[in-house]
């Protein structure tokens, strides 16, 4: 069985730059060093073995946790957004602009800026209804200021449960297998070269399995693959 998904209203104007680059080949002893600076309080210690340039051989992805307190980060899952409204609103609910959306059927997947232009968070949306009426289907993924995690502009949906979210050549990637009630989040990719997802052959209700191919920059051929069989919790290195 074939799954059809349809990519609609992806904003073409979007500036920003990923914190988290890809950089130019550095001398041995400073990238192990860059490296091993990275994955320090990033991933349990008993989580990575092997770390090199490309990452540990093996390692589990935190969960994205939801922020407290009134303020533009802190809506819960489910949350209706604002589809009307002038430009200028600065309600946290407020859609400010589509930065990717998918359909899976009727169910929709979307990346999109809540709140005021220019300060806006970045939520992942959920619809059942191909788009009339959209939810927060998750924590925040990005907020506006220099020290945020990567900011992601590319969204695959392969599920009404089984989505991603990455930025092309990036390090950081979200992924969901139960419609966005947790994501997890990953640092550990070098540079992102391509995001596939197989779909299970042993029961119709198992995430299947997602492969991130990673390169050492953002022009070179893929060098490993990454692949997670639970959604995105625990990841594995193979030699692409």
């Amino acid at each position: 069985m074939v799954t059809t998904v349809h990519e609609v209203g992806n904003k073409a104007s979007v500036k920003r730059v990923p914190r988290r680059r890809c950089r130019a080949f550095v001398p041995v002893t400073s990238a192990l060093a860059a490296v091993a600076g990275l994955f320090i309080g990033v991933f349990p210690a008993n989580a990575a073995s092997a770390n090199s340039l490309f990452g540990p051989t093996h390692f589990t992805a935190p969960p994205l946790t939801y922020a407290k307190g009134d303020n533009p980060k802190s809506l819960d899952f489910g949350t209706p957004v604002s589809l009307t409204g002038p430009p200028s609103s600065s309600a946290r609910n407020h859609l400010d602009s589509f930065l990717s959306s998918r359909f899976v059927g009727n169910v929709g997947w979307a990346i999109a800026e809540l709140g005021q232009s220019g300060n806006g968070y970045e939520y992942p949306l959920h619809s059942i209804n191909h788009g009339k009426t959209w939810t927060t289907d998750g924590p925040y993924f990005h907020g506006p200021w220099a020290d945020a995690p990567a900011w992601v502009g590319a969204l695959r949906a392969y599920t009404a449960n089984v989505a991603v979210a990455y930025s092309q050549g990036g390090q950081t990637l979200y992924a969901t297998d139960d419609g966005g009630r947790h994501w997890y989040v990953s640092f550990a990719f070098t540079c992102i070269v391509s995001v596939f997802h197989t779909v299970s052959t042993n029961a119709t209700s198992a995430p299947g399995t997602i492969r991130v191919a990673v390169s050492k920059t953002g022009n070179a051929p893929a060098k490993y693959v990454f692949t997670s069989s639970d959604g995105g919790r625990k990841w594995v290195r193979h030699a692409a």
